[in-house]
């Protein structure tokens, strides 16, 4: 079973239902919708990307899981450990651009580049598997330690944590590419991730995640009442703003550097 779930493609296309954008997402009438479907059915039948998606929902649980076994008598607050789940999904959100980097020519061939709606489908289909990480963490802390009572604030702040690390991701995707090729091992290391340089962009980045994130996990954290719902729900004003503020900053740098990118990631084709 789980080499079929993580590893396991079929070439057979016999019996293999034919299906348009519109059944895999509904209303993709137009460019945005067909982005969408395409990325969320490439989610699911990329070897590589079902494994990333798998395992981060997995170490999002079993983390968040884990800080819980030294404590006698857990905090409810101990729930937040859920959010943690987020180192988990940064390698992947940190690199949607060099995602299958060699099929970025037909982005450029039909497009002059990646342009915005493409951007946005693919940060956020692995944004999908974020979210479902951070929700069954929540509930897997609250299932080991029975404590619920934080539960409704800690779900209301999971979609502030994901549109952060998704505006986060859009500005280092753009500006830091690495190679991984769609079919190698899903466990291989992308081409460029190593030197200081990288290293030192993505704890770059993970300082920035938790800046954006502190003005809003904070207040919920050391304090008590249920006013607090009412922070959580309005990060998501703010998580909006820094999704669309990563998102605008990534499009203008690959706008700017598109050509150089691909030459990066694609030598053959660049040239």
């Amino acid at each position: 079973l789980g080499a079929r779930l993580l590893l396991h493609t079929s070439s057979d296309q016999r019996g293999r239902r034919r299906s348009d954008a519109r059944t895999v997402w509904p209303r993709s009438t137009g460019a945005r919708g067909a982005a969408m479907a395409k990325e969320w059915r490439y989610q699911w039948r990329s070897p590589m990307r079902r494994t990333q998606a798998i395992i981060g929902v997995a170490l999002s649980m079993g983390f968040a899981v884990l800080q819980t076994l030294p404590l006698d008598d857990p905090p409810a607050t101990v729930i937040y450990a859920g959010m943690m789940g987020l180192l988990f999904s940064a390698n992947n959100a940190f690199n949607v651009v060099g995602f299958d980097s060699h099929s970025l020519w037909l982005e450029f061939t039909a497009a002059g580049g990646l342009r915005r709606h493409q951007l946005e489908a693919r940060l956020l289909s692995y944004g999908a598997g974020t979210m479902l990480g951070l929700v069954l963490a929540g509930l897997a802390v609250g299932v080991a330690t029975g404590q619920w009572g934080e539960l409704p604030i800690y779900l209301a702040l999971t979609p502030t944590g994901v549109l952060c690390l998704l505006g986060v991701g859009a500005v280092v995707s753009a500006a830091w590419p690495l190679t991984a090729i769609d079919g190698d091992n899903p466990f291989k290391k992308p081409t460029g991730a190593n030197g200081c340089g990288y290293a030192l962009a993505v704890l770059g980045a993970m300082a920035s995640l938790a800046v954006l994130l502190a003005p809003i996990a904070l207040p919920l954290v050391l304090f008590d009442g249920w006013w607090r719902i009412g922070v959580a729900a309005g990060g998501w004003i703010w998580g909006w703003f820094v999704w669309r503020t990563g998102v605008s900053r990534g499009v203008a740098r690959l706008d700017r550097h598109g050509p150089d990118l691909l030459a990066e990631l694609s030598p053959r084709l660049g040239t």
